[in-house]
């Protein structure tokens, strides 16, 4: 199946939308940081303050990352990023 680059920016959006109104302030959860991970930096600098319109006041933790799927090196880069930040030892 084969998804344009609009779909696939709005499905991220969607899921990281809906992401944010799961966890809520009110249910212990003060932040959560999700990774905007794709090629295009200012697509993903566009959904971010896209997604910072639609929940004023919330301490989003946003951030990107670049990665091109079809490109195994970025794809390992990106994995290899992702473990020496968040994975402890």
């Amino acid at each position: 199946m084969s998804y344009s680059m609009a779909n696939s920016r709005v499905l991220g959006v969607k899921i990281a939308q809906r992401l944010f109104e799961c966890f809520t302030p009110n249910q212990g959860v003060e932040r959560i940081h999700i990774i905007l991970a794709c090629r295009s930096q200012a697509k993903a600098e566009a959904a971010i303050v896209g997604l910072r319109k639609l929940f004023p006041g919330r301490k989003l933790l946003l951030e990107f990352q670049g990665v091109d799927l079809s490109i195994m090196r970025s794809v390992e880069s990106f994995c290899g990023h992702i473990l020496e930040r968040f994975v402890p030892l």
